[in-house]
């Protein structure tokens, strides 16, 4: 039994979710892979981002990657680095 309804979770999705479109495509390919439960939803890698971004990290390393959702939501949100 999820802990959330699909009924809430469309709503969540409709209402507050903000994607890029390479986000929403990613999102559309991994959908179909057979393991595709493995991938953090979407609100998850906003909630994600948001931490990021809130404790000011200036570096993520992330370990056990499935098909990148999740960097690719935290990426635009570390500052840019300076060579």
């Amino acid at each position: 039994m999820p802990l959330i309804s699909e009924h809430r979770v469309a709503y969540l999705r409709k209402t507050s979710l903000s994607e890029s479109r390479f986000q929403m495509q990613l999102r559309e390919v991994t959908r179909v892979l057979p393991q595709a439960d493995w991938a953090v939803g979407p609100e998850q890698a906003q909630f994600i981002a948001l931490l990021v971004q809130a404790i000011g990290a200036k570096h993520i390393l992330e370990l056990g990657t499935f098909t990148g959702d999740s960097k690719v939501a935290m990426a635009p949100v570390l500052p840019q680095m300076e060579n």
